[in-house]
């Protein structure tokens, strides 16, 4: 990595994610904030990182909330699998996953994502109040991946919260990966 390289990602000039390890049979092209975020969203990603260790990875990020948020969020999850990255014409769009009254997840507990929640200080509810959120080492388990129904080829990704009344957009996350599993 150049000197370069590695001062734009030390003081995150690129609103992208840094990946240490990769997990078997994926790899991960591009994890980045979505290039279609508004500059004037409700919350803002920065100082992104992806660790992996054995079988486990950890996540930290920054997130500013630059105003409150009141209303109860939605949450939609788009998947895309393409045979290879070279070949966009065989894109298929799987059904996205849509979760609305996302509020009621962060009061769950004993629940797979209970304990990354729990990671974020400070504890974040709803209403989403402005602020700084750090979430520090907040462990995944990657072990049980193997059991996602998913085939070999190139995957695009996409994560999107919004605001459930006014629908503006408050965080996107897009990522790009081959799978070969």
């Amino acid at each position: 990595m150049s000197v370069a390289d590695s001062y734009a990602r030390q003081t995150n000039l690129f609103p992208s994610f840094e990946i240490f390890g990769e997990l078997p049979g994926v790899d991960v092209k591009r994890l980045q904030v979505c290039p279609h975020m508004n500059q004037k969203s409700a919350a803002k990603l920065s100082n992104i990182r992806i660790k992996k260790i054995r079988d486990k990875m950890y996540f930290s990020y920054t997130m500013v909330v630059t105003r409150d948020i009141t209303n109860d969020i939605e949450v939609e999850a788009i998947l895309t699998r393409c045979a290879a990255s070279e070949a966009l014409d065989t894109c298929e769009r799987m059904r996205p996953l849509t979760i609305k009254h996302f509020c009621k997840f962060f009061k769950m507990d004993k629940m797979p994502w209970s304990s990354f929640l729990n990671s974020l200080k400070p504890a974040i509810s709803c209403p989403i109040k402005k602020g700084t959120y750090v979430l520090k080492d907040a462990e995944i388990s990657t072990g049980n991946y193997e059991r996602l129904p998913l085939i070999s080829g190139f995957y695009k990704f996409e994560f999107i919260m919004r605001d459930m009344v006014t629908k503006d957009l408050l965080i996107c996350v897009y990522s790009e990966a081959l799978l070969n599993p």
